[in-house]
């Protein structure tokens, strides 16, 4: 997919957590990273949609964003 560069990127970082609707330490985890990047001046996604890893990747692709946590 489309990778933009992060001046024109919809967002810097996409965190795509794997289980995040399924287990409590992977959404404590998850969360405490978003809220660090947020922190640092980072424009972040968070994809908390529960789907499976592919489709969060292949979607994050489509938009362009530069960084895949």
């Amino acid at each position: 997919g489309i990778i933009f560069p992060a001046s024109m990127a919809p967002f810097s970082v996409v965190i795509c957590p794997i289980g995040y609707d399924k287990s409590d330490a992977v959404k404590t985890a998850t969360n405490n990273l978003y809220d660090e990047l947020v922190a640092s001046g980072a424009d972040v996604l968070l994809d908390d949609r529960g789907e499976r890893p592919g489709v969060m990747f292949a979607e994050a692709d489509l938009m362009g964003i530069p960084h895949r946590v």
